[in-house]
């Protein structure tokens, strides 16, 4: 499939100026993967395995995240990344409006991408600070019409502080603000709000990565809308068993923020006005093919 792609400039002198002509891969009907856990919490190993899969015709995503239970480390299991860990890499396939283009059609495969998760205390404190990287290929040559068969591997580290929450349950969704900064480098950034059942509450704040090798662009800034339909979960024997599925769209900034340093910036200055300070991570471009 052929797509024309336009950048919109804050100055309306230069809208529309035509910056590339690229082929782009034709939506799957729909994806299945198989995706290989691992991380380490507070010093815990962790180990898991997921099912994960997109379904066209209804624009859902969903998976079966199975992770091996380890009791000393309770919900952080839960704080950490929790079913991002899958849905980062699933909800590039749903349905674009208005203009807008989802990110599989940038970004293909392979790709990889590189989240960082900060949870914040209501008082601006934070609690916990996590690392998420994936990997994803095709597991067998793919055809428009056909299935999608993708094998992917996903890491998570980092540490929290104190004990979490029996029960925390995500927001029911959020939106992500996206934009290309380079060839091959698109960045997300969002935060929501984490409940607990005991009544309190605490902030996860969120920045993508996502690193491909093609000339693909972002036509323009977009907004990345997410939505969960189904959070369940439950520990089993010595099993940490969750479940999700979720719906999402992508559409058109509706105010240009400029570039996406600019908007980092601002991010954290707002951070820093509320006395919460996120360090910043160097970003490895993998190489691919190798």
């Amino acid at each position: 499939m052929m797509l024309l792609l336009f950048r919109k400039y804050s100055d309306s002198s230069i809208e529309g100026v035509l910056i590339a002509a690229v082929t782009v891969p034709e939506p799957p009907r729909s994806v299945l993967a198989e995706v290989d856990l691992e991380g380490e919490l507070n010093g815990y190993s962790l180990d898991g395995s997921a099912l994960a899969w997109y379904d066209a015709p209804t624009n859902v995503n969903g998976g079966v995240i199975d992770w091996q239970d380890v009791p000393e480390l309770g919900n952080a299991m839960m704080a950490a990344s929790k079913y991002s860990i899958l849905s980062i890499n699933f909800c590039i396939y749903s349905r674009s409006i208005n203009g807008a283009v989802n990110l599989f059609s940038v970004i293909g495969l392979p790709h990889h991408a590189e989240v960082d998760y900060t949870l914040v205390h209501p008082d601006g404190s934070v609690i916990g600070q996590y690392q998420q990287s994936s990997h994803f290929e095709m597991a067998k040559p793919w055809h428009p019409g056909e299935t999608m068969m993708k094998r992917g591997k996903s890491t998570v580290t980092g540490h929290f502080e104190g004990d979490l929450p029996k029960r925390i349950e995500t927001s029911p969704g959020y939106s992500i603000f996206l934009s290309q900064s380079d060839r091959g480098l698109v960045h997300g950034i969002y935060g929501q709000t984490m409940f607990c059942e005991n009544g309190e509450y605490f902030y996860e704040l969120v920045r993508r990565r996502y690193m491909f090798d093609n000339d693909n662009s972002l036509p323009f800034d977009e907004i990345w809308n997410f939505k969960f339909l189904r959070d369940h979960w439950e520990v089993k024997d010595d099993r940490r068993i969750m479940e999700y599925r979720a719906t999402s769209y992508y559409t058109p900034a509706e105010a240009q923020h400029g570039h996406i340093d600019e908007f980092d910036r601002a991010f954290s200055d707002a951070l820093q006005e509320e006395g919460i300070s996120i360090p910043q991570r160097e970003v490895a471009v993998p190489v691919f093919g190798t």
